[in-house]
Formats: C-alpha cells, sequence, structure tokens
C-alpha cells in the first residue's frame, strides 16, 4: 500500500506532532503544516480525494496546537 505524508495528520496525528515539536526543538521559529500536496489530484492517485478537507485542516489544527505551545512558553 502506497501512503503519503499528508494522510499521517488523520492517521497518525502524534507523529506530526512530533515532527513539528523537533523543528521546534532545534530552533525553528515557524513551522508549516503537513498540507504540501494534500490536493484532490494526488490523493486521487490513493483513494483519499475525498479526504482532501478532513487531512488539510487536521494539518492546520495540528500545527497550530504546537505553535500554540510555543507561545504560552515564552
Amino acid at each position: 500500500m502506497q501512503r503519503c505524508f499528508e494522510e499521517l495528520n488523520i492517521s497518525q496525528p502524534e507523529a506530526v506532532f512530533r515532527v513539528h515539536q523537533s523543528y521546534i526543538q532545534a530552533g525553528a521559529q515557524i513551522i508549516e503544516t503537513n498540507t504540501f500536496g494534500a490536493n484532490r489530484i494526488k490523493l486521487a492517485h490513493l483513494g483519499l480525494a475525498d479526504e482532501v478537507g478532513k487531512i488539510n485542516q487536521r494539518g492546520v489544527k495540528i500545527a497550530r496546537k504546537r505553535a500554540k505551545r510555543r507561545r504560552t512558553r515564552c
């Protein structure tokens, strides 16, 4: 089975959160959502075309959650 990183937003959100956390701990001031390839064309090849909205929304939610933690600690 093929997988894509963007699909992890719904199947393994904690893993995506940990990646964001690693970037912050390494000194990153900005993080991006895990949604670069989350579009209908790419995801259709994996049978996930109907999940585009959910994948993108979850990616934003995960990044915001991590960014919010950073703001409250500064």
